[in-house]
């Protein structure tokens, strides 16, 4: 046998009890014992604690203080976002409702005009409204979105033939207005001469 292969078959079975007496005493045979002794970690462990000490294993996941953190964060954010979100959505309401309520009037304006009659727009405070002509059915019903107040009693305002507006049962022309969405919401008018405008 050559050498090489003498030196590839020791390789192959794992090196002699005679060579390695006291590293293979009470191992099993064929395993080779590697470069440091099983051990060895725990030693530099204890010698040198601050750096040679085993690593533990992190477990994914939050900790309680940072679950707290975090929604404490999302709260405060909360309550400053949602006040101005209410703030916008009310504002658009309240445009939309008063050009709305300009367009119910304008309409009533023009039928009263057009029949020569009495047209009447009935506006309640939570927004409703109604129009009809003197003594029929309503031709229009609906809700504009924001709460309305007005300077017209009731909310209750007629169109004479001519088209101006006026109260109830009267024939001298009364100017007016409709608030839609209180403070921060927008205004339609009535003018003497029966203009209408939004603002």
């Amino acid at each position: 046998m050559t050498r090489c292969a003498a030196r590839f078959a020791r390789r192959a079975t794992g090196p002699s009890a005679g060579r390695f007496p006291s590293r293979l005493a009470g191992r099993s045979p064929g395993r080779f014992p590697g470069p440091f002794p099983e051990r060895f970690p725990e030693r530099l462990a204890r010698r040198f604690p601050g750096r040679f000490a085993p690593r533990r294993r992190r477990c994914p996941g939050f900790t309680l203080t940072e679950l707290v953190a975090t929604l404490a964060v999302a709260g405060v954010l909360a309550g400053v976002a949602v006040p101005g979100v209410a703030a916008v959505g009310g504002a658009l309401a309240a445009g939309q409702g008063a050009q709305r309520l300009a367009l119910v009037l304008r309409v009533a304006q023009a039928r009263a005009q057009a029949h020569g009659c009495r047209v009447q727009v009935t506006v309640a405070a939570d927004g409703r409204f109604e129009a009809r002509e003197q003594g029929a059915e309503p031709y229009a019903s609906g809700w504009l979105g924001a709460p309305v107040s007005s300077t017209y009693p009731g909310g209750c305002v007629e169109f004479h033939p001519r088209g101006w507006p006026c109260l109830p049962g009267a024939s001298s022309p009364r100017a007016g207005h409709f608030d839609v969405g209180g403070v921060a919401g927008h205004e339609v008018v009535l003018q003497l001469g029966g203009c209408v405008r939004c603002r």
